[in-house]
């Protein structure tokens, strides 16, 4: 069975959109479908380390912030 460009799912166009319910069915999309970047060490976040989260409008800043807090939620 071939996945088809249908089934993927893309999300929204901006992340501010991507949990505007915040039903427990869009935090695990959410969740399962975000790709955390490299650079990144969830365990620092989730210890209280201090970061500056810089990048250009479009970079993917909110949507990290969402997936942290739903990573902090559990």
């Amino acid at each position: 069975m071939q996945l088809q460009l249908k089934d993927l799912y893309l999300g929204e166009i901006d992340a501010k959109y991507e949990l505007l319910t915040n039903s427990p069915e869009e935090k695990e999309r959410f969740e399962e479908s975000y790709l955390v970047p490299r650079n990144v060490v969830m365990k620092h976040f989730l210890d209280g380390m201090h970061y500056f989260i810089t990048g250009l409008k479009g970079s993917g800043k909110t949507a990290l912030m969402r997936y942290i807090a739903i990573q902090a939620e559990k």
